[in-house]
């Protein structure tokens, strides 16, 4: 609708007056342009001037100075927002506009925010077919300008043509034709960041392309959840209060409970000795900010994946009695938890309960170690080699049924062929008579 900028954009500035008095910041405003109308969506470009204006508030020191001005340029409303705050590095100023990013001269700052608000911010001025723009040094501040056309007939064909067809919220991937996939097989995946608009931005993402996601705010928080519930991923932010994402990382690789997890940090410095101290760490991909929300269900999907060649590859090696054990964690674990099954393998009395027991870890830990290495339940896993080992004994042609049943702890000859057959697809005598 045609609204008279002034009157709106007086309100703007009233609503900030509180604010800049309490870091005591003399925000000076000027307006050349009185009695000029827009069409525009109000909604829209209050979110922008206000996104603008906190910003300068938010990193200009206090007893620091703001100044905004309003004119009219030819067919043009030119609104600048000039601060004298800590400013933005040259070689960043192309990356602000990008979703999610942030300054490396912010990151330390008490002051929240996530790069969420610029991205945005260009995205409402220009479906108002307008321009932002910024200039800025470091230790000087930040002159951000806005141009929006006063030309109502130019815009009112833009908004016409464009409102409907290119809505904000309009979810780009909600077609994806590997949603109905991934949604069956309910992958969970822990956020852990310590920003709460990124955060919940990307849980609401993450959970519309068909994961199961919730957060946590920093590693100590994570650490807690994930001995407590199973994942198959985590997506962690490194610069964090109390445990930060190396540290996270480390302690998730080192521990039996979770180093079976992938990790995948989202990080805005590129330098190569950070990154490899994030590697170090046990990270399994980067992500670096500002990122395509696409990109990162790319690298999602692609450990995933590899987890699950990584199961497959672990089953076949174990039906294969081979020992590709090496350095890995999870491939030691798995062969000592076997060595003691296949030790009391005869005990029909042997249960996931006297597993737990022997291994000294809760059923809880024990059955999503399982889940996640094998995919299969702990009682599964034991039923598959009591089997296996049958089908040992029946090619040795020197046992009996029964007596085959014993040795593999199956108590009840009648369920022993039951499982047998549902395994192998035939029954132990027809398997015998086969060989």
């Amino acid at each position: 609708s045609k609204i008279n900028f002034s009157s709106f954009f007086d309100e703007i500035i009233a609503s900030f007056k509180y604010l800049s008095e309490e870091k005591n910041i003399q925000l000076v405003y000027q307006n050349y342009a009185e009695g000029i109308e827009l069409l525009m969506d109000r909604d829209k470009m209050e979110k922008v001037f206000n996104n603008l204006i906190s910003n300068a508030i938010k990193y200009t020191p206090r007893n620091g100075n703001i100044n905004i001005q309003v004119k009219k340029e030819l067919d043009k409303l030119i609104i600048s927002i000039k601060d004298d705050g800590i400013g933005i590095p040259e070689h960043q100023q192309r990356f602000i506009f990008k979703g999610f990013y942030r300054a490396d001269n912010t990151i330390n700052l008490r002051e929240t925010g996530s790069g969420i608000g610029l991205s945005i911010t260009k995205e409402m001025v220009e479906l108002h077919r307008g321009k932002i723009y910024l200039k800025s040094a470091v230790g000087q501040g930040t002159t951000f300008t806005v141009e929006v056309p006063i030309k109502n007939e130019e815009l009112q064909v833009y908004v016409s043509a464009n409102a409907i067809e290119n809505g904000y919220h309009k979810n780009e991937f909600a077609l994806n034709p590997s949603t109905e996939i991934r949604a069956v097989v309910h992958y969970k995946i822990l956020v852990v960041e310590d920003n709460t608009d990124l955060r919940n931005y990307l849980i609401t993402e993450l959970n519309g392309f068909g994961y199961h996601s919730s957060g946590a705010e920093n590693g100590k928080e994570a650490l807690n959840i994930l001995y407590h519930q199973a994942f198959d991923l985590v997506l962690t932010d490194i610069m964090m209060p109390e445990i930060n994402g190396f540290q996270l990382c480390a302690e998730i690789k080192k521990d039996i409970r979770t180093c079976h997890l992938p990790v995948i940090m989202l990080t805005t410095i590129d330098d190569k000795d950070y990154l490899l101290e994030g590697y170090r760490s046990g990270a399994d991909d980067y992500v670096q900010k500002p990122f395509d929300i696409n990109y990162i269900f790319t690298r999602i999907d692609n450990l995933l994946q590899n987890r699950q060649r990584f199961r497959n590859r672990i089953m076949s090696v174990f039906e294969a009695q081979e020992d590709i054990t090496k350095d890995n964690p999870d491939l030691i674990w798995l062969k000592k938890i076997t060595e003691l099954i296949v030790d009391h393998m005869e005990d029909a009395e042997f249960s996931v309960e006297k597993l737990c027991s022997m291994s000294a870890m809760s059923r809880s830990v024990i059955f999503r170690k399982f889940k996640a290495l094998t995919s299969e339940s702990p009682q599964h896993y034991i039923n598959q080699l009591r089997l296996r080992k049958a089908v040992e004994l029946l090619q040795e042609k020197s046992y009996n049924i029964n007596e085959i049943a014993y040795s593999t702890g199956f108590s009840d000859t009648k369920y022993f062929s039951t499982a047998f057959k549902k395994h192998f697809g035939k029954s132990p005598r027809d398997y015998q008579k086969e060989l």
